[in-house]
């Protein structure tokens, strides 16, 4: 099929460019208006209040979603974990906005990050998506450095949530976005090694990535990673100096208190817990110890 030319451009793009709004040929913004937050602050905090003023003050149309607030912007690798657990089940073209401001965050600039699932993240360079780039992959990265897109009147601050990461979270989400015209592109992000878990013949290695406040120690080791690693099974674990059995269920039911058991999250990781107990304490262990299971 032939297409006639006005002007250098194909005629279906004038005709589409002049008839957008009767048409809908206009160009549409894919990703999702609402934005999901992580957060260092909580509820009733006023840089709270102060990061929403930032985004709604570029798209009043914006959504905002408290996925997870009242992290420790002190623990890098488990706000670094939370982030990834809480966005692993959204679909591509959702926006997450990451505002932690940490002791320190000035140093860092911010970014925005597409990862190869397709999901945008606006956040500290600091390492904090160190655990969704290992699983989700990195496409593209643009260093926020363009102060005209900052918030109004913006100055050198420390609170790059509201001056930097809210405004541009915002602009994702107006019709005309566009990532490239965001920020310069860069072809790294900040990140710290993740280690990923390893079988060797008939043993399995992982490591302690995350305590939760009970002291159940989670773990990198995912489902169906080894054939034996299946419910109903006695596992043997060596973490640090200690060697223990622990049956791998799917309840607490049938476990005495005070025993020891393996179960899967609801996310797909492998917990060591003791039941009315914390793990943590007993074994002594914390976040980044490696350890062995045997069948």
């Amino acid at each position: 099929m032939k297409i006639r030319k006005w002007a250098g451009l194909p005629a279906v793009l004038v005709v589409c460019g002049a008839l957008s709004l009767l048409t809908g040929c206009a160009k549409k913004n894919l990703l999702s208006p609402k934005i999901q937050l992580i957060t260092s602050y909580t509820p009733g905090d006023a840089a709270l209040a102060e990061i929403e003023g930032a985004l709604y003050t570029i798209n009043p149309q914006a959504q905002l979603s408290d996925l997870l607030s009242g992290v420790d912007s002190a623990d890098l690798h488990q706000t670094s974990y939370l982030l990834d657990q809480a966005a692993v089940n959204f679909p591509g073209g959702v926006i997450f906005m990451v505002a932690i401001d940490a002791k320190g965050a000035a140093a860092h600039p911010s970014v925005l990050v597409r990862t190869k699932l397709k999901k945008y993240y606006v956040a500290p360079d600091d390492g904090v998506l160190s655990f969704v780039v290992a699983r989700e992959g990195l496409d593209r990265a643009w260093v926020l450095d363009k102060p005209e897109l900052y918030r109004a009147n913006a100055g050198p601050t420390t609170f790059q949530s509201i001056d930097v990461i809210a405004p541009i979270a915002a602009r994702l989400t107006t019709a005309a976005a566009n990532p490239e015209e965001l920020g310069t592109l860069t072809k790294t992000i900040e990140t710290f090694p993740v280690n990923l878990p390893h079988s060797a013949g008939q043993t399995v290695g992982g490591e302690v990535v995350y305590i939760d406040s009970e002291g159940t120690l989670v773990t990198n080791i995912p489902p169906n990673f080894a054939p034996w690693l299946k419910e109903g099974n006695l596992l043997k674990f060596t973490l640090g100096k200690q060697t223990f059995n622990a049956p791998l269920v799917d309840s607490l039911t049938d476990i005495k208190v005070g025993h020891y058991a393996a179960v899967y999250s609801p996310e797909g990781r492998l917990q060591i817990l003791v039941n009315k107990g914390s793990a943590a304490r007993v074994f002594n262990a914390v976040v980044g110890d490696t350890f062995i299971i045997h069948p």
